[in-house]
C-alpha cells in the first residue's frame, strides 16, 4: 500500500491548499456579497473540510500498516492560489475560486486513475467522493457566477464513513 499512501498524501495536500484558499476568500468577502453567496461559501468550506478529514483518516489507516511513510512530509507545491488584488469584486473572487476547484477536480481525477491501477478500492471510494464534492462545488460556483444559485445539498459520504453535523462543524467517524 506504499504507493497508495503517496497518491493520497498528494491529494490531501491539494485539498488542504484548496481549503486554505477558500478560507482566505471567505475572509476577504465577509459581509460583502449577498447572504446566499456567504451561505454558499460556508457550505463549500464545510464540504472541503469534510473531504480533508476523510482523506486524512484514510491516509492514517493506510499508514498504520506502513511505518515508512512520514505524514508530515508533503510534496512541494507546483502553484500557489492567490487572492485577486484588493480591488477585485465578488465575481472575480468567485471566478478565481472556481478555477481553484477546477484544478482540484482535475488532480483528484488523476489520483483516482492512479489508485485504480493500484487496486485499492477503499481509497478509490474516498477519492470518488472527494471528486463528486469538487464537481458539485464547480456546479454551484458556476451557477452563482451565472446569477442562479440553487440550494446547497451536501454530497453523501463514501461507504464506511458517516458525517454528523454539530453547528457548522462536520465531524467524521467510521460507520
Amino acid at each position: 500500500m506504499g504507493r497508495s499512501t503517496i497518491v493520497l498524501q498528494r491529494e490531501c495536500f491539494e485539498i488542504t491548499e484548496l481549503q486554505r484558499y477558500l478560507l482566505q476568500v471567505r475572509r476577504v468577502l465577509k459581509g460583502k456579497p449577498a447572504t446566499r453567496v456567504e451561505e454558499l461559501l460556508d457550505s463549500l468550506f464545510a464540504e472541503i473540510s469534510c473531504c480533508s478529514s476523510i482523506l486524512s483518516s484514510r491516509l492514517k489507516s493506510l499508514c498504520a500498516d506502513d511505518h515508512t511513510v512520514d505524514l508530515q512530509q508533503t510534496p512541494a507545491p507546483e502553484y500557489f492560489w492567490r487572492i485577486p488584488d484588493g480591488n477585485a469584486g465578488c465575481i472575480e473572487m468567485l471566478d478565481s475560486l472556481h478555477s481553484a476547484y477546477a484544478h482540484c477536480a482535475r488532480t483528484t481525477a488523476e489520483s483516482m486513475s492512479a489508485i485504480a491501477q493500484l487496486d485499492d478500492p477503499e481509497s478509490f471510494a474516498v477519492l470518488s467522493w472527494v471528486w463528486a464534492a469538487t464537481r458539485q462545488a464547480l456546479y454551484f460556483l458556476g451557477a452563482c457566477l451565472a446569477g442562479m444559485l440553487p440550494e446547497w445539498k451536501p454530497t453523501s459520504p463514501p461507504v464506511g464513513f458517516s458525517t454528523g453535523i454539530q453547528g457548522s462543524t462536520i465531524l467524521l467517524r467510521m460507520a
